[in-house]
C-alpha cells in the first residue's frame, strides 16, 4: 500500500508593507509629474515612502500637487506649483527651493 502524504500548512500573521516610490530619472530626468522618472512608471501616492538618490545629481521639479507618506531625498527639489504634502518625518539632504506652490503636512522635514 502506498504511503499517504499529509500537507501541513501554518497560518502566518497579517503584515502591512509600506509602499515605496523610487526615483529612476529614466523619463525627462527632472519632472516629478513624469511617470517614467519613477521605478514602475507610476507616480508615488499617499501611502508611499519616496526615495530620491541618483548619481546624476538632478534638480527635481515638483510641478504638480503631491501627497506622500514620507520623503528621503539626496537631490535638490524645486517646488514650482501645486501643493506638496508629507504625512511622516522626511528629509532632504540637498536644497529645497520654492518658486511657487505650498509645502505642508504633519511630518517634520529636515
Amino acid at each position: 500500500m502506498p504511503a499517504r502524504l499529509v500537507a501541513l500548512v501554518e497560518r502566518l500573521e497579517s503584515r502591512t508593507l509600506f509602499a515605496a516610490g523610487v526615483w529612476s530619472g529614466a523619463g525627462d530626468g527632472a519632472a516629478w509629474s513624469d511617470p517614467r522618472n519613477w521605478i514602475g512608471n507610476q507616480l508615488p501616492g499617499t501611502a508611499d515612502d519616496v526615495v530620491i538618490d541618483v548619481a546624476s545629481d538632478p534638480e527635481i521639479r515638483i510641478d504638480t500637487s503631491v501627497r506622500i507618506r514620507s520623503l528621503s531625498s539626496a537631490e535638490s527639489l524645486r517646488l514650482q506649483s501645486g501643493a506638496f504634502e508629507v504625512s511622516a518625518a522626511s528629509s532632504i539632504a540637498a536644497n529645497l527651493l520654492m518658486s511657487g506652490g505650498t509645502l505642508s503636512g504633519a511630518g517634520d522635514l529636515t
